[in-house]
């Protein structure tokens, strides 16, 4: 049923209209910006959320901050391609009128979970490569530079 189905979400005119927007937005920061905090706010409100798991939400999250350090110029070592991928992802999982639309009860955000499992999936090498760079960005945030010794 979900290979049905992820094929139904990837070969409806939706999801093709969502990666065409997704594509404009990567030069509009402040659009991009605007994507992300709308999907925060979708993870705090939704009820779907407690079915994905700790492990998905994690992910889930990591795309959010993908997006946000893209749109901020931070990070640029991810494919066009891949980073349409992620955006369309985030942008159909808010959107309540999709292939399944949102209001419907029990089987609402089951489009959105599937097609954000399977972009999870597609997309992993990308997010681990992202990941580890966020350690690394996120160790240099704290860098507390008055207490590094220079020597002279």
């Amino acid at each position: 049923m979900l290979n049905t189905l992820i094929q139904q979400i990837l070969n409806s005119s939706f999801f093709s209209n969502t990666l065409l927007k997704s594509s404009k937005l990567l030069g509009k920061k402040g659009r991009l910006l605007q994507v992300v905090v709308l999907v925060l706010k979708q993870v705090a409100t939704k009820g779907s959320i407690p079915l994905l798991g700790t492990v998905v939400i994690s992910k889930f999250k990591l795309l959010a901050q993908l997006v946000y350090h893209y749109a901020k110029g931070n990070y640029r070592d991810i494919q066009k391609k891949s980073m349409i991928i992620v955006v369309a992802t985030l942008v159909y999982f808010v959107s309540p009128f999709d292939l399944i639309p949102d209001f419907l009860p029990a089987v609402g955000y089951l489009d959105d979970i599937t097609l954000l499992t399977y972009s999870i999936g597609q997309l992993m090498s990308e997010l681990e490569k992202f990941e580890v760079w966020k350690e690394m960005y996120d160790k240099a945030e704290d860098l507390d530079f008055e207490t590094i010794p220079v020597s002279t």
